[in-house]
This record gives structure tokens, C-alpha cells and sequence, in this order.
């Protein structure tokens, strides 16, 4: 419950178009007992992790743009007043909307710089995007350099599709990090000769440095990954409709419920429809950092009617 309410909290005060909306909280009832849960944005394609391990092809300009947007959502954290350090930035927690653009999300192991939670070292997170100072030292107090260094190891991830290490165990990559092992930069071969890929490369390297001092900040990642995306300017378009295509072809594997997609969808629309619109800055992208108690309860509200709504119409989940 602290952590759903530590959770819920920081997102609340982190709102841009590349980072999950939290749209409310409500409690769903399980026997006796009454489980709180956010509700948040609905993201057809998943987690990045799984797109690129299903789709191995993706074409190197869509590449470039998620990794732009990343930063985007990264950059707007770490401009906040206080900061909001991420702490687990990976694959699996940046999450690809119905345009294949990015939501960073999982905040449960955030914090923001300066409280309390800050100042205490911790282990928590994912080993293999980890920095080695959060390794090795055990008062570590987690700084914008953690989430700089999970990004480089994440841009390896991005253009191999892979998970860094491969199956190594964790004893080893505790004792192999501190000692400046990498992910294999050879797994990078593939886009030799790629439009900006050697400033790509450069970029990845300085993030991953040894030395939290000597990362950039990513505002000085931005200035890269704002060069790669013009550079594909003309073609990203057809880029992103083409791997929406292949998205859409079905798969014998796969069982989706329609109706269901088209209410969790609708309630989107439905939200969004009763709101003012609101113009967006890509650079900042922020909005109103606080919602007022009024708003919160509409979006709770809007998300509550929604679940309902789905309730009804897939009969695996259980009437509240």
C-alpha cells in the first residue's frame, strides 16, 4: 500500500506526453480484502522489451526516435523541482503507445532528489542496467548519473535487441561492472555505416563511463538524439506506418479480445474528449505538474467507469 501511494504520488507530479498518465486510483475488492490499483494509460504494443524481441527487423530510424523520446521523458524528470530520479529505466518499463511513441513508466523505485527515501544506499533495481557505484557502494545515494548510465546500457538494448549479458549470472555481473565490462559492443556490427550511428556509439559510451562525474546529463544526450531523428526526418513516417502494418497482420498465437481493446481504447477517447486540449512543447512537454484534487477525482472517476465497462464485457474478471 505505501509503495502503490509512493508510486501514485510520483506520478502525479510527472506529467509529459512521454511518460505514463496515471488517470486514477481505485480499489478493487478480493474476497475480504481491498486492493488499490492505478489506472493508467492504455498501451496496445507493450514494452519496448517485447517489441524489439518480436520484432527484430525494426527499421533504424524507429530506433533512433525512441531513444530520443526517452530522453525527452528522462530530461523532463531530471528537470523537475526537486528532481525525480527513475532508478529502473530498461526496456521493460518504457512502454510504446498506439503511434509507437514512448511512455516511461514504473515509478516504484523512484525517488526524488533530496527526500528522505534519497539518502539512504540501496541494491534496488535491475543488475544489468545498474551503475557501478550503486554495485559497490552500500551508503550509495542514487544522483541523475544512475538513470544517464541505465540509459547507455539501454541504447545497447535498443540496437541489439537483447538483453545485456546475455544469461550471465548476477555474482558475475556484480563483480565484472565495477571492473568497466560492458555489454559487447560487437552485437552493434549490424548498423555499421548507419546515418549517425558513430555519434550513436560515442553517445552509449559516455553514459555507461565508469566515472559518474564524466556522464553527460540528458540535456547534452538530447543534442545527439535530436540530430539522429532529423536525419530521418523525411522517412520517419513511413518508417513508423510500416512497422504499425506488420503490428497489425494477425498472428496465429495470438488471442485478443476485441472488445475488450475497443473499450480500454474508448475510455481513452472518452477522457480525453472531456478534457480542455492542452498544447504540448516536445522539448519540455510539460503540463500542469500538480492536478487539483477535482481533476484527480474525474480521472478516477473516468477510470473506475471504464474497468466496470470491461468487467462487463470480459467474463474471466471479477464484478466489483
Amino acid at each position: 500500500m505505501k509503495e502503490l501511494r509512493k508510486e501514485s504520488n510520483i506520478m502525479l507530479k510527472a506529467s509529459h506526453p512521454y511518460v505514463l498518465h496515471l488517470l486514477g486510483v481505485y480499489e478493487k475488492r478480493e474476497g475480504d480484502l481491498i486492493k488499490p490499483c492505478l489506472v493508467m494509460e492504455y498501451m496496445p504494443h507493450g514494452s519496448l522489451c517485447t517489441f524489439l524481441s518480436s520484432q527484430p527487423d525494426v527499421p533504424c530510424a524507429l530506433r533512433f526516435r525512441i531513444l530520443h523520446q526517452v530522453v525527452l521523458g528522462m530530461k523532463y524528470l531530471h528537470s523537475l523541482q526537486p528532481p525525480i530520479i527513475h532508478r529502473d529505466l530498461k526496456p521493460a518499463n518504457v512502454l510504446l503507445n498506439a503511434y509507437l511513441d514512448v511512455k516511461i513508466t514504473d515509478f516504484g523505485l523512484s525517488n526524488i532528489l533530496g527526500s528522505s527515501s534519497s539518502r539512504h544506499g540501496s541494491c534496488a533495481g535491475t543488475l544489468a542496467y545498474m551503475p557501478p557505484e550503486a554495485i559497490t557502494d552500500l551508503n550509495y545515494k542514487p544522483t541523475k548519473a544512475y538513470d544517464v548510465y541505465s540509459f547507455g546500457i539501454l541504447m545497447w538494448s535498443v540496437f541489439t535487441g537483447e538483453n545485456p549479458y546475455g544469461n550471465a549470472p548476477n555474482h558475475l555481473i556484480v563483480l565484472k561492472v565495477p571492473e568497466m565490462q560492458r555489454p559487447d559492443e560487437t552485437a552493434l556490427n549490424r548498423w555499421d555505416g548507419v546515418k549517425i550511428m558513430p555519434e550513436a556509439k560515442q553517445l552509449m559510451r559516455k553514459c555507461w563511463d565508469g566515472d559518474a562525474e564524466c556522464r553527460p546529463s540528458f540535456h547534452d544526450c538530447y543534442s545527439v538524439t535530436s540530430r539522429s531523428v532529423k536525419q530521418y526526418e523525411g522517412e520517419m513516417d513511413s518508417t513508423v506506418e510500416k512497422c504499425l502494418e506488420h503490428l497489425r497482420r494477425p498472428h496465429p498465437s495470438t488471442k485478443v479480445d476485441s472488445d475488450v481493446s475497443l473499450r480500454v481504447s474508448d475510455f481513452q477517447q472518452r477522457y480525453n474528449q472531456s478534457r480542455t486540449p492542452t498544447l504540448r512543447d516536445e522539448e519540455s512537454g510539460a503540463l500542469n505538474t500538480s492536478d487539483d484534487l477535482s481533476t484527480f477525482n474525474e480521472k478516477t472517476e473516468f477510470a473506475v467507469g471504464a474497468i466496470k465497462d470491461l468487467m462487463k464485457v470480459s467474463g474471466n474478471w471479477a464484478t466489483t
